[in-house]
């Protein structure tokens, strides 16, 4: 809802990740090394061997919402902070 112009994901039927496309212009690595400076541990996706540098798989089992909220928050940011 709130970044339709730069992330695209289906909703998963179940499990406790999503997989999340980003448009090409957004600098995958920036935004990995945006969020963990800020405590935001996302896995890098050389670890899925993906071959696919524009995907992330964002994990949320270990997670309550408000943890889920701020991590998104810290998300959203690194992701415009590309566009300011």
């Amino acid at each position: 809802e709130e970044l339709p112009d730069f992330v695209f994901f289906q909703k998963p039927e179940g499990g406790m990740a999503i997989w999340v496309q980003f448009r090409k212009d957004i600098n995958i690595r920036q935004v990995l090394n945006y969020c963990r400076d800020r405590g935001l541990d996302i896995s890098d996706p050389d670890f899925y061997n993906t071959h696919d540098n524009h995907q992330l798989r964002l994990g949320f089992a270990m997670m309550n919402e408000q943890e889920i909220k701020e991590g998104f928050s810290i998300l959203k940011d690194s992701i415009l902070s590309q566009f300011q």
